[in-house]
């Protein structure tokens, strides 16, 4: 099986928190001569890049952390045969109106879902995620799942494999992955420098607490503090997009409703993840202390005297009228 070696020279397959390291746009530009974009949060931002995709490009979406995850919010998980969810700050008609809205722009490209799901009709297995979160098989021209003839492959050399049955003519003009795995993203960058394809990968990180509570889950740790203080760069990255999110909270409270983006809301992370905000970004001493409650007795308002009348002056009475 083909490895990939991070910028530290550590193999990924050594530990699986590799998977999911911070990828930097100029390393990418420099080792794969591809366009990387950091901390996507939204799959609209997409719709946004000032990157000229060509006539035909092929669009390639990851399942899990994704578009989906797991409905945790702590570990251990309680149950196995837990109902899949799309993430908080994107819903199934967020991901249907990108999708659309893709077609839309790009009438000659194709939108594949690229997953290391099997579709062998278990709780993991694809059939079984986008049952329950709703997404449709109709809205991607392909759905590239594991198989046992694929399972020693990595996404770019999957992505590459489809392309070569196509003619000549239907090879697409750029290649985009939207993955949240930094593995899967430096394999299809690598790919696509190898065969001399115009690339863009966007690290998605809008799933990034799932994951970790995932791999924390998988490791058998019993709090996420342990599991922290063990993969402290990963933490690093959660900071990072909590404050992107926060960010974008305080902008969107600040703008007027008719000057804010159309889908700007769905940016602003709910409840349980501002939760987790507070606890990462904040100090040990900051989380420990807790709001102290208001016993004090509300004081009496001081009253103000009325001003003393000056001799030769006339008091003005306001008149009442009824309406």
């Amino acid at each position: 099986m083909e490895t990939i070696t991070t910028r530290k020279g550590d193999k990924a397959s050594d530990s699986p928190m590799l998977t999911v390291a911070e990828l930097s746009a100029e390393e990418m530009k420099l080792a794969y001569d591809c366009t990387h974009v950091e901390l996507v949060t939204h799959l609209k931002e997409l719709l946004d890049l000032p990157i000229p995709f060509g006539e035909k490009p092929s669009f390639n979406f990851d399942l899990d952390e994704t578009l989906l995850s797991h409905p945790f919010d702590s570990i251990p998980f309680t149950v196995s045969d837990f109902k899949w969810t799309t993430l908080n700050s994107q819903t199934k008609n967020d991901i249907r109106d990108c999708l659309l809205a893709l077609r839309k722009k790009y009438p000659n490209g194709t939108i594949c879902l690229l997953t290391n799901s099997r579709k062998d009709g278990s709780h993991e297995g694809i059939d079984k995620k986008l049952t329950d979160t709703g997404i449709d098989p109709e809205w991607f021209d392909r759905i590239d799942y594991r198989t046992d003839e694929n399972k020693s492959l990595l996404k770019g050399q999957r992505i590459f494999n489809a392309i070569d049955k196509l003619d000549e003519d239907k090879h697409p003009t750029h290649v985009i992955m939207v993955d949240d795995m930094a593995l899967n993203l430096i394999a299809v960058a690598r790919a696509c420098k190898d065969r001399c394809m115009p690339c863009t990968t966007l690290h998605f990180v809008a799933g990034i607490l799932k994951q970790h509570l995932k791999f924390a889950h998988q490791q058998k740790f019993t709090s996420m503090g342990t599991f922290n203080s063990k993969y402290k760069q990963q933490e690093v990255l959660e900071n990072k997009y909590i404050r992107k999110l926060i960010g974008t909270s305080e902008q969107v409270k600040l703008e007027s409703a008719a000057t804010t983006p159309t889908g700007a809301s769905k940016l602003l992370p709910t409840k349980p993840t501002l939760d987790r905000a507070s606890k990462l970004i904040e100090s040990p001493k900051a989380v420990e202390q807790k709001p102290e409650a208001h016993t004090q007795k509300p004081t009496a308002e001081k009253k103000t005297p009325p001003p003393k009348k000056r001799k030769g002056s006339v008091q003005k009475t306001k008149s009442k009228t009824k309406l």
